[in-house]
């Protein structure tokens, strides 16, 4: 184009690189990427760098971005929408935001074949905020992150001005609490849980990952003694029992017995689809003493 080989048409693009640096720079936006390939992601984590964003890491796999997003809690997360592995794209997508409440963007190479149009469809149970359609400028990039930003923070505020859904503070709390908290898909397995319910369990997070939860969380009926059944667990995921809430004794990979107080609660995407169960224990002292 003309305008692109005339020089003030340079010096004005060249001005607006570095006034959106200054920008992205002063409000310190961290950015994590979760990227099957290496090279795309190192690419894209240059990009963001230029424009002055917080890159705080590259994830290759869905199922170990989960802990890597309550740990570093960042702004946004840019999310490959074909992402290899035992969770894929999408399914990241949707943890990453409906149970952290961390906003994402696709990343997505090319849009000509009719299987990416049909692939866009599907990603929309991920509530995703945008798109980033590779190859792409730093400018396309920079307006995708601050528009989806933008359109986060305006979802997720009340008219007065209140936060709706986990703030970064509540994550790091996840980290910290003496509670515990436990992710799991549709189909029982295990796809987060924080230190505490490390403690209970006695299994690490990463022998736990994609565990079913009875395999790694044994336990009965704190009054009856009858194990945890099945069609409990089905009714839950199923929607006939909307929440669960139990005395438990659970008992740990070392034999230890442990009395806790469990809540199942389903998770649910804007469309009021059941996309995920979450549980919180907290461990029983004494008689009506939790902690």
């Amino acid at each position: 184009m003309a305008e692109q080989n005339n020089p003030e048409y340079g010096s004005m693009i060249k001005g607006f690189q570095k006034s959106i640096q200054r920008t992205a720079a002063e409000v310190k936006t961290s950015v994590l990427i979760v990227e099957s390939e290496n090279e795309t992601g190192q690419s894209l984590k240059n990009l963001l760098k230029n424009l002055g964003y917080n890159v705080l890491g590259v994830i290759s796999t869905g199922e170990t971005s989960l802990k890597s997003v309550v740990e570093s809690a960042p702004d946004i997360t840019l999310i490959d929408l074909k992402l290899k592995g035992i969770m894929g794209g999408i399914s990241t997508a949707t943890y990453i935001f409906h149970a952290f409440n961390r906003p994402v963007i696709f990343i997505v190479k090319g849009l000509d074949t009719e299987t990416t149009r049909e692939t866009i469809e599907r990603a929309k149970v991920a509530d995703a905020f945008g798109c980033i359609v590779l190859p792409c400028s730093e400018m396309q990039i920079y307006g995708t992150v601050e528009l989806a930003l933008s359109a986060f923070i305006a979802s997720s505020s009340t008219q007065a001005g209140e936060t709706i859904g986990l703030t970064k503070r509540d994550l790091q709390r996840l980290i910290h609490i003496d509670e515990g908290f436990v992710l799991l898909d549709m189909k029982g397995r295990i796809l987060f849980m924080n230190p505490f319910a490390e403690y209970l369990s006695e299994y690490s997070y990463k022998e736990s990952l994609l565990h079913q939860i009875h395999e790694i969380f044994s336990m009965s009926d704190g009054v009856s003694g009858h194990k945890m059944e099945d069609d409990l667990w089905n009714g839950v995921r199923e929607g006939f029992v909307t929440a669960l809430s139990k005395q438990m004794t659970l008992f740990s990979k070392n034999g230890n017995r442990r009395i806790v107080m469990m809540k199942v609660v389903p998770l649910r995407n804007r469309r009021d689809q059941l996309i995920s169960l979450v549980i919180h224990m907290r461990q029983v002292f004494s008689k009506g003493l939790t902690y």
